[in-house]
C-alpha cells in the first residue's frame, strides 16, 4: 500500500511541477510521509528513486504504464532538412526524442466528477447516408 502511495504521488508531482498553484516537491513529501508514516528524509529519496526509475525507463525507449493513471512514453521526431528564414539556406535538424503522458479514461473521469464516464457513453453514432 505504500508504494502504490509513493507513485501517484511522485506522478503528480512530476505533471504539476511547472504551474504556479502546483503542488511542490516539498510538499508532496510531507503528504507522502504524513500518509505513509515515514520520516521526510526516507520520503524524499523514494520520491527521488521512482522519478530516477521513470527517467531511466524512458531513456531506455520503454514505455511506463500505470493502471488507471496513465502512460509515459517517448515520442520520437524524425531527422529533417528545414530553411532558415532568413538566407533560405537549408538546415538539417538532428532527430530528438521527447517525453510524453497520456492520462488514463478513469483518472479523467475522477478529475472531472459529474460528468458521464466515457466508458457509459457507448461508441459514437455516425449519420446514416441515404444510398
Amino acid at each position: 500500500m505504500k508504494r502504490a502511495s509513493l507513485t501517484v504521488l511522485t506522478i503528480l508531482a512530476i505533471l504539476t511541477s511547472s504551474t504556479a498553484n502546483a503542488a511542490t516537491n516539498p510538499a508532496v513529501v510531507v503528504e507522502l510521509a504524513k500518509s505513509a508514516g515515514i520520516s521526510e528524509e526516507l520520503a524524499k529519496r523514494q520520491i527521488e528513486q521512482v522519478v530516477q526509475a521513470l527517467k531511466n525507463e524512458m531513456i531506455a525507449g520503454r514505455d511506463v504504464s500505470i493502471t488507471n493513471f496513465g502512460k509515459f512514453y517517448v515520442q520520437e521526431r524524425a531527422a529533417r532538412v528545414a530553411r532558415n528564414p532568413k538566407t533560405g539556406a537549408p538546415l538539417n535538424i538532428d532527430p530528438k526524442r521527447y517525453p510524453r503522458f497520456t492520462s488514463a479514461d478513469k483518472f479523467k473521469d475522477e478529475m472531472n466528477p459529474g460528468h458521464a464516464p466515457k466508458a457509459l457513453l457507448g461508441p459514437i453514432a455516425t449519420p446514416q447516408t441515404k444510398r
